[in-house]
C-alpha cells in the first residue's frame, strides 16, 4: 500500500503548482483565453466562454477526490498559465498518471510543462516511492506526445478506438515512466529545462 498523493503545494525555481480552487477562475480563464480553442480540442472540458464556466470546470475537477488538481503559476511570467493533473491514483499498486495538461500560447513550448512536470514526477517517485507514472492522450494531439517522448516518458501502445470525446473517435497513446529508470530521466527533464530556459531569454 502506498500513500495517495496529497493537495499541497509544489514549487521550485521556474513555477508554482497550488491545488485549484475556485479563486483561481478569473485566472484560469485569462489564461485558457490565451490558448484559443487548439489544445481543447482534445479535452473533455474546455473551451470556455467566460469566468463563470471556468468556475464550472473548477468545481467539477475538484470534487473528484482521486483526482489532485493543480494550478500553475509560471515565475518567470508572473502569471496564472494552465493546469495540470495527477490522476487515476492507485495506491494499492503506486501508479498514477499525469494528465489534463492545458497551457496558454505564451506558456507552450517553453520550461514551464518540464518544470510543473518535473515536480510532480519527484513528488510521486521520491516522496511517496510510486512505482509507475503514465502520460495518455489523443493519438491525434502531436504536441502532447511530442511533450511525453521528450520527457522521457516511453511508449507502450495504442487502444484503438478507446474513448469518445465531444463525439469524435479518440485512439489513445499510452506512455509511461517507471522506477528503475526515474534517476536517469530525471537528469534528462533537468537539463531540458535548462535548454528551454535559455531559449526564452
Amino acid at each position: 500500500m502506498f500513500r495517495k498523493p496529497e493537495r499541497l503545494k509544489l514549487e521550485n525555481e521556474f513555477v508554482k503548482l497550488t491545488p485549484m480552487t475556485i479563486g483561481d477562475a478569473d485566472a484560469l480563464f485569462e489564461a485558457a483565453s490565451d490558448n484559443g480553442d487548439f489544445i481543447f480540442h482534445h479535452m473533455f472540458f474546455g473551451p470556455f466562454n467566460n469566468a463563470r464556466e471556468v468556475k464550472s470546470y473548477i468545481e467539477n475537477q475538484t470534487s473528484n477526490a482521486d483526482n489532485i488538481v493543480f494550478t500553475v503559476f509560471s515565475k518567470r511570467l508572473g502569471k496564472t498559465v494552465g493546469s495540470c493533473s495527477i490522476i487515476n491514483i492507485d495506491s494499492m499498486s503506486g501508479n498514477a498518471e499525469i494528465g489534463s495538461v492545458w497551457y496558454s500560447n505564451e506558456a507552450r513550448n517553453t520550461e514551464i510543462n518540464s518544470a510543473a512536470v518535473l515536480l510532480i514526477l519527484t513528488y510521486l517517485f521520491e516522496n511517496l516511492h510510486y512505482r509507475r507514472i503514465a502520460w495518455k492522450c489523443d493519438n491525434d494531439n502531436t504536441s502532447s506526445i511530442h511533450a511525453a517522448e521528450s520527457l522521457g516518458f516511453e511508449y507502450e501502445g495504442t487502444f484503438k478506438k478507446h474513448l469518445m470525446i465531444k463525439g469524435r473517435n479518440r485512439d489513445t497513446v499510452w506512455f509511461s515512466i517507471i522506477d528503475d529508470s526515474w534517476s536517469q530521466k530525471k537528469i534528462s527533464i533537468e537539463k531540458r529545462i535548462h535548454i528551454k530556459t535559455t531559449a526564452s531569454k
